[in-house]
């Protein structure tokens, strides 16, 4: 499985959670201390789902999410054109 989210310290502001839990092909990879839901992945496809601004300045591993999930974007195109 690829991660895009590893180690990820948030900050979190107005955080608003719907869910109380995932579909079974869905894991939850990344929660704030409240268990609030910030990130979940597809076990077996490139589907990420995150509920945070990676773009923000105040996410300091931000650019490197975005970097991750450029990778797999272009790892999984790679695949689907072969």
């Amino acid at each position: 499985m690829i991660t895009i989210v590893d180690n990820y310290d948030s900050f979190s502001y107005n955080l608003y959670q719907l869910i109380g839990s995932v579909l079974p092909d869905v894991r939850v990879v990344r929660t704030v201390d409240s268990d609030e839901i910030m990130a979940v992945q597809h076990v077996a496809r490139p589907l990420f789902g995150v509920q945070l601004h990676p773009e923000s300045i105040l996410s300091p591993q931000g650019e490197t999410m975005l970097r991750n999930f450029i990778a797999v974007v272009d790892r999984f195109g790679d695949r689907r054109s072969a």
